[in-house]
């Protein structure tokens, strides 16, 4: 497959010039469906260039697994996690929502934000989803005062509002 990463393990050069490009124009770079192990590599690098922007897409999503270990060890290099609701849906595998309710609670609020990662046409709506999505999380311990910072505070901070 594609991949970021030289045979050396690190960021291909090309790589290195789309963080550059990225960070002059100040929007925001998502990992999309990356490994782990590349999602570090790139978390680590786009820090060294002061890049602060980096969204790690579903980390909880069967397909781009993260660890909590390394979520834990790249929050602090400007990165955000998005933890979307399709992987709790019957389509994304049915996952345990106490496990995003977990991650959100042990690698913080302020490097969260959420959506539904849904939209597509055999996916449920995705106005409903996230309603849904919002519920779970707050039936299950997550405040009213944390969803807003991960539903307004964090983006409008990645969108410069």
């Amino acid at each position: 497959g594609i991949t970021i990463l030289n045979k050396n393990g690190s960021l291909k050069k090309e790589v290195i010039k789309i963080i550059e490009m990225v960070k002059e124009a100040d929007v925001i770079l998502g990992t999309g469906h990356i490994s782990p192990f590349e999602t570090e590599v790139l978390a680590i690098e786009a820090n060294k260039m002061d890049f602060k922007k980096m969204v790690v897409t579903h980390p909880e999503l069967y397909i781009t697994w993260m660890d909590k270990k390394i979520q834990k060890k790249i929050k602090d290099y400007g990165v955000y996690f998005e933890r979307t609701f399709y992987p709790i849906t019957k389509i994304g595998g049915s996952l345990d929502p106490l496990v995003i309710i977990k991650n959100i609670k042990e690698v913080g609020v302020k490097n969260t934000i959420l959506s539904t990662d849904l939209g597509q046409i055999d996916n449920p709506d995705p106005i409903e989803g996230f309603k849904e999505f919002i519920e779970i999380l707050l039936n299950n311990g997550i405040t009213i005062d944390e969803i807003e910072i991960m539903i307004k505070e964090n983006p409008k901070r990645l969108l410069n509002i």
